[in-house]
């Protein structure tokens, strides 16, 4: 890793943020406000040092960790709940032919 200072780039002033710029490029944009809490980035230039870079770069890797599980977490439920609708699909298919033997023997 370089030891590099990555500076907002002026035209999000008005975004209110933090652009993280890698060669020139913005990598990720973080919100002058999370939560409601303020992240105290009241001046037009933020600058990070290495050793901030190396702890935000950190944070990044276990918020994205978090976020994959989450993921998950998600693709198995979508899956239960995949399953579970097939289930009904089939119990109503099943009620339906059942109704309708019941309303041909009622016909009769």
């Amino acid at each position: 890793m370089k030891n590099e200072i990555f500076i907002s780039d002026g035209a999000l002033a008005t975004a209110s943020g933090v652009a993280l710029i890698d060669n020139g490029k913005i990598v990720e944009f973080f919100p002058r406000a999370a939560n409601g809490k303020d992240l105290g980035l009241s001046g037009d230039e933020i600058v990070l040092t290495a050793s901030d870079e190396a702890e935000l770069a950190e944070a990044l890797r276990e918020f994205s960790a978090k976020i994959k599980i989450l993921n998950a977490k998600m693709d198995a439920s979508q899956s239960e709940i995949e399953k579970l609708s097939e289930k009904s699909a089939s119990r109503n298919e099943r009620f339906e032919v059942a109704m309708q033997k019941l309303e041909r023997l009622l016909k009769k």
